[in-house]
């Protein structure tokens, strides 16, 4: 069920906001009582600042990338490319480049992160059996070139999601796992803005559980990233295991912790965001973070580039169908594809 993204044209979306029936408690408002640009832009400084604090340090992303192409697949819509690059300086890691075939001049660029999956980076590119996870599949398809980095935790196979985490957190500078999560996504934009294919002023990111909680930070931390997709990876802090240390840590059980994603959510606007929701970490209960965050877009005129999409397939990126093709043409929409 489509509930709040309407389609006004062929290229334009209007969000709707009707609140489900069943009303979910309101977070606490992001702007106060006659805030304009000027007063938010101040306050988006303040909590860009606390946030960098509960995420911690990343390293300098200044080491050379050293691309090498490890093999090259001609398929009939689109090239497959299997790439090493450098992600720091003593570390490398891999991707897969879908480069689309008959569409002309620099394209747009997604960034697509996969889920929890022993198949990893296989999954969004088509190469695993779950249709549903193919996303930058379906993205080349409609003119995207598509990057689809290995999340750090399946760097090394049958290595726990703790030992990766714990590992990554003794070697330091990082704090939390969602640190080197958000650095690694930005290595990532980093080796697709080198490619001649990608037009630069137009790059966005989507993942689904795991990746949903990146492409929900990415956008919010690196202003290259002009639109997102979220699906499923349970915005709300109470709603899926951020407390794991391959995330945020521990630190956000604490009594005194008081935050929530809302806050991360205002930091991307005006730029483009889409929750989607199956009823299973995300749906009708993510409703209060697009509530309370709205009124940021408001004060830019972009009212259309925030909603959520609910549909009923529980923890699942949408089926083929009406959701998913709502889901994709809000992205050609708001990348002008």
């Amino acid at each position: 069920m489509l509930v709040v993204m309407g389609l006004l044209n062929a290229s334009e979306f209007v969000a709707l906001r009707e609140p489900p029936a069943q009303r979910p408690p309101p977070l606490p408002a992001i702007l106060g009582e006659g805030d304009d640009v000027t007063a938010w832009e101040a306050k988006r400084a303040e909590l860009r600042a606390a946030w960098e604090t509960i995420i911690g340090p990343m390293p300098p992303r200044d080491a050379p990338l050293d691309v090498e192409v490890l093999s090259t697949e001609e398929l009939n819509d689109h090239t497959r490319l299997l790439l090493r690059y450098r992600n720091e300086p003593h570390e490398m890691n891999d991707a897969y480049l879908l480069i689309p075939k008959g569409f002309d001049g620099p394209r747009p660029g997604m960034v697509c992160l996969h889920s929890t999956s022993k198949t990893s980076l296989r999954d969004p590119v088509g190469l695993a059996n779950r249709e549903n996870v193919h996303v930058a599949l379906h993205l080349v398809r409609r003119g995207y070139v598509c990057i689809a980095p290995r999340n750090y935790l399946f760097a090394v196979e049958g290595r726990s999601y703790q030992r990766a985490a714990d590992e990554v957190l003794e070697r330091g500078p990082y704090k939390t796992g969602m640190a080197k999560m958000l650095f690694d996504a930005m290595r990532a934009v980093d080796v697709l803005l080198e490619r001649p294919e990608v037009d630069a002023t137009r790059i966005g990111a989507i993942g689904h559980s795991l990746g949903a909680k990146q492409a929900l930070y990415l956008p919010a931390f690196d202003e290259r990233i002009i639109a997102a997709i979220s699906c499923e990876g349970g915005v709300g802090l109470a709603m899926s295991n951020w407390e794991a240390d391959w995330y945020l840590g521990r630190q956000i059980k604490a009594p005194s912790f008081d935050r929530d994603n809302h806050e991360v959510m205002a930091l991307i606007a005006p730029r483009a965001l889409l929750i989607i929701g199956g009823e299973s970490a995300d749906g009708a209960h993510s409703w209060p973070y697009i509530e309370a965050t709205l009124p940021v877009w408001r004060l830019y005129d972009a009212e259309a580039r925030l909603g959520l999409l609910r549909h009923d397939e529980k923890h699942e990126f949408p089926s083929p169908g009406a959701e998913r093709e709502a889901a994709y043409e809000w992205l050609d929409a708001m990348l002008a594809n």
